[in-house]
């Protein structure tokens, strides 16, 4: 991550004002605790730590870190032995430090990490842990010159939001991947709501009336699931404010830049773009087919995949994917299909969790209205898939593997990702039969599908052996699935739904 200084090249300053500039700077820079130089953002700081025979002394800084700062990164560079950096709070605790072998660190903090960012003073000291002396050019050295750099990311100059107008929105790497709006709502509203929408990752955002902030886990109304769309509609009637500063994040580490849209109503309207559906594949086939019906299941704290077995919307996957916080089933799933294999699943559906069964570690959703509650289309039809018959299944048989697994994707949000493996084996359980596989499956692939040569649907991959020092896949076979499921989702193990033929591969 890149910082830069914001210069004027065209102004010429005066050089006595220069100079007593450069002067006052030196001044801020030397006034820490007696021993500690302190460090400002923007001026790099050049010392050396010397050796006392062959007892290394280390150095110290000091930082200050104000209400408005969202992130500090701590830089050792230009260091031609192993340094360490070493970061203390102003109680003297360890907060964070950095060993690595290479011999320039880094030290990042910000509001969100664990431990986070807090204000006031912080410590840095620099030294030498070898039991050697360092040797550069065959000679032992006397001392070790090093460059410390402190970056700091602040909040800046919100944006003002406009009701009932969608924005476009940034999240940026080079400004910490934040961004403030200020909204002043109408002195007759009573409601306000907030949405963001249409991002490839999973953001967040956090409200508070009256006064900015840099913490969003200190906001008074925060937006924080693990969807890629939020929204949050609060009461106002009883809220003196009509000033309130919001603030657009992502917890998670993004290797780019994330564009999203941002819409704010003095109603509990839900955007009206953000309502559309778009146009959904029809008449597939084969693995296409297949890839149209693995959908994403996300909640509020958590999810993972699952497989429509009918063209309405019934969705079949895991007991532990469908949980809530509590540990208990939750009442309904956001449901994210693939409409391009490039892209993350895009947030089209809401599922109601229908049936359960904790013991068989399976779970039967339907599709009950768009993301937004809003109505189906007329026309709505899903790609499903049909279900096989698993005690066909042999041994070294081809199984092919879909679903949203987190190591999928670089991002918070990935792609559907398809693997391929063979039938290992079977094991015959209380609660039915398992399917081992040599295939890969990781968090995330639990309520996808595991297919056979021809895309039928033969089990849900759910398990790997944690005691094993193998990965073995275990399969809940769809024979595992209670008769009355598949009557209320209108399917019928063993053969194909009318109008939707296997292909083979």
């Amino acid at each position: 991550m890149k910082f830069k200084n914001r210069r004027h090249p065209g102004i010429q300053q005066p050089k006595v004002l220069l100079v007593v500039l450069l002067q006052l700077i030196s001044l801020h820079i030397l006034s820490a605790a007696p021993g500690n130089l302190r460090l400002v953002h923007g001026f790099p700081v050049q010392n050396a730590l010397n050796f006392q025979g062959d007892v290394p002394v280390s150095r110290e800084f000091a930082i200050h870190i104000h209400p408005d700062v969202f992130s500090a990164r701590i830089t050792l560079r230009e260091s031609r032995a192993d340094l360490d950096l070493y970061l203390y709070n102003s109680s003297g605790d360890l907060v964070s430090y950095a060993e690595e072998s290479s011999f320039n660190e880094s030290i990042y903090l910000d509001r969100l990490t664990a431990p986070s960012l807090e204000n006031g003073e912080y410590r840095i000291e620099v030294l030498y842990q070898l039991p050697r002396q360092p040797v550069i050019d065959g000679r032992p050295v006397e001392e070790i010159p090093f460059q410390l750099e402190l970056d700091l990311i602040r909040r800046g100059d919100p944006v003002p939001l406009e009701t009932g107008v969608s924005t476009m929105g940034r999240l940026r790497q080079d400004r910490g991947m934040i961004e403030y709006f200020l909204i002043d709502l109408p002195p007759s509203a009573d409601t306000l709501r907030v949405d963001i929408f249409g991002a490839p990752a999973d953001i967040d955002f956090a409200l508070n009336p009256g006064e900015g902030f840099t913490d969003p886990y200190t906001a008074l109304y925060p937006a924080d699931s693990h969807l890629a769309s939020e929204s949050l509609t609060i009461s106002t009637g009883h809220v003196s404010q009509r000033r309130f500063f919001l603030m657009v994040y992502t917890r998670m580490f993004e290797e780019q830049d994330i564009g999203y849209s941002i819409r704010v109503s003095a109603d509990d309207s839900p955007p009206p773009e953000a309502l559309e559906y778009p146009e959904l594949p029809r008449e597939l086939n084969g693995l296409e087919r297949a890839v149209a019906a693995t959908v994403e299941l996300a909640g509020q704290t958590g999810g993972g995949s699952g497989c429509v077995i009918s063209p309405d919307g019934f969705i079949l996957s895991n007991y532990h994917v469908i949980l809530d916080q509590s540990g208990q089933p939750a009442p309904h799933m956001t449901v994210g299909l693939t409409l391009d294999q490039r892209s993350p699943a895009r947030e089209l559906f809401t599922a109601e969790v229908v049936r359960w069964d904790a013991e068989k570690d399976l779970a039967l959703l339907k599709v009950i209205s768009g993301r937004y509650g809003q109505a189906l289309p007329e026309d709505f039809r899903l790609n499903h898939f049909s279900l096989g018959e698993p005690r066909d299944l042999k041994l070294s048989e081809s199984l092919h593997f879909l679903g949203y697994p987190a190591v999928g994707g670089l991002g918070s949000k990935v792609t559907i990702s398809y693997t391929r493996g063979t039938v290992s084996g079977f094991e015959q359980r209380g609660e039915g039969l398992y399917i081992k596989s040599d295939g890969e499956i990781n968090y995330g692939n639990s309520g996808g599908a595991a297919m056979d040569r021809d895309f039928r649907l033969m089990g849900i991959p759910t398990q790997i052996n944690p005691d094993a020092g193998g990965k073995l896949a275990y399969i809940h076979a769809v024979s595992m699935v209670p008769e009355s499921w598949l009557e209320l989702a209108g399917t019928i193990a063993g053969k194909d739904s009318p109008g939707t033929a296997p292909a083979a591969d």
